[in-house]
């Protein structure tokens, strides 16, 4: 017998957007704004959310840390951001059964958070009246699962 499935859709950072659907990408069972101290923080809010679960193969789709170039890149790279961004997929990814990594530009190509936003608020209605602030980090995550769907024709 196969076994039920549930995703999951990871925005990796100090806030990390989390978002989990059924299987077949269509329902949302839980949408979240994982604010952490640490990475296994982190890790345990979301095996928390994934414990009624436990018996579903769980497979992650989540954003790969990238380095840029430039200053900004430049200063990440010195303060050891990346590295610490780095360890927090690996930890995040240890909670499911398979995972896919995306690059930044893979899903949303040169896009801005604020046209994910309104692409995300018009996918799903029901977010329409979250300001782009308060959900700043969930965006992305739900901006993957838009393209995730678009791959495998599942809108």
């Amino acid at each position: 017998m196969k076994k039920k499935r549930v995703v999951g859709f990871i925005d990796p950072g100090i806030s990390t957007g989390f978002v989990l659907t059924d299987g077949g990408y269509q329902k949302i069972l839980s949408l979240e704004l994982i604010e952490a101290k640490d990475n296994m923080e982190g890790l345990k809010r979301i095996k928390e959310i994934l414990y009624p679960y436990q018996n579903y193969h769980k497979h992650l789709f989540i954003e790969r840390p990238q380095n840029f170039a430039g200053a900004l890149g430049r200063a990440i790279s010195y303060r050891g951001d990346l590295i610490t961004l780095a360890i927090r997929v690996g930890c995040y990814t240890a909670a499911f059964d398979t995972y896919t990594t995306f690059k930044p530009a893979e899903w949303k190509g040169s896009l801005s958070k604020s046209l994910i936003c309104k692409r995300v608020k018009t996918a799903f209605p029901e977010y329409k009246d979250k300001s782009f602030e308060e959900f700043a980090d969930l965006w992305d995550a739900l901006g993957m699962l838009l393209y995730v769907r678009k791959q495998y024709q599942m809108s």
